[in-house]
């Protein structure tokens, strides 16, 4: 979660972006090996990599690990932004567990992350389309994947 999108970062050939936005929408079981040709293509503009929200049952897709934050099509991380949340040495305590990807292996360990961000007093938690809510209902853990590239 909390990636940039295609075409943030570098410029991207508009019929590339488009063909891009597409590939956003498909849920991870429409996938195919056109994907993985568009993938070969996309990655002569920089690295880029397809990630799936959720569970996604298949040998096609690898497990990264676990992500806290909203679930909204926002996507935003709270690990991303752990350390504007949490005091340095709390910091360094979660940084010790996250994976190479920068994710939890344990759900466990993401769940407890989750409980101690709620706690956190981040002025923008609350904030929806209609206003203000104590209790938003989108924070959650996320289990995230990638389609394999070989």
């Amino acid at each position: 979660m909390d990636r940039p999108r295609v075409g943030h970062h570098v410029e991207v050939p508009e019929p590339l972006l488009v063909q891009a936005f597409a590939v956003e929408r498909l849920t991870p079981e429409r996938v195919g090996g056109g994907v993985r040709a568009f993938l070969d293509e996309l990655n002569g503009f920089g690295p880029h990599e397809l990630l799936a929200l959720g569970v996604v049952d298949g040998f096609e897709w690898e497990s990264l690990g676990y992500d806290v934050g909203e679930t909204t099509d926002r996507a935003w991380s709270a690990i991303a932004h752990r350390s504007e949340l949490l005091p340095t040495m709390e910091v360094e305590h979660w940084n010790a567990i996250l994976n190479q990807h920068g994710l939890f292996d344990n759900h466990d360990d993401a769940a407890h992350f989750l409980t101690r961000y709620l706690e956190c007093d981040d002025p923008d938690r609350g904030w929806v389309e209609d206003g203000w809510t104590d209790d938003p209902e989108y924070y959650a853990v996320v289990k995230i994947s990638r389609l394999r590239v070989s």
